[in-house]
């Protein structure tokens, strides 16, 4: 991650582009690498113990995350087809992480069309935590 930073920033400071393609792939890579390495690794039946808890948690966080995006989510941000994407992109916040935020709401205006006011938000929240 340090790598990645000082990276960043020296071409930055040198104005050399950097190929946004490639550090994409290479990321995605790694993710898949860690998470086959982390999963390989796990012992699953020590989860066993808390697995009702965990199951309890879970369970509660998607009551929690549904119940905000469909009754403030979607009332506050004006109960059209935009608050409904946009709710979609609340959905996978509360469950995941923004860029499966990216992903509903990117499944969604495929599937029904183009949102003019809910992806053009989010992908502006999703720039602000990377650097440019």
């Amino acid at each position: 991650m340090m790598a990645g930073i000082v990276i960043t920033n020296v071409a930055d400071t040198v104005k050399k582009p950097l190929n946004r393609i490639a550090i994409e792939r290479a990321g995605e890579l790694s993710l898949q690498l860690f998470l086959a390495m982390s999963l390989m690794s796990m012992d699953l039946m020590s989860l066993m113990d808390s697995m009702g808890k965990i199951l309890f948690m879970v369970t509660a966080q998607v009551i929690v995350v549904v119940a905000v995006a469909v009754f403030v989510v979607f009332r506050v941000t004006g109960r059209n087809y935009d608050s409904a994407i946009m709710a979609s992109g609340f959905c996978g916040l509360g469950l995941g992480a923004t860029l499966v935020a990216i992903a509903n709401m990117t499944a969604l205006t495929t599937k029904f069309g183009p949102s003019i006011q809910a992806l053009p938000a989010m992908e502006s929240e999703a720039k602000a935590g990377r650097p440019q």
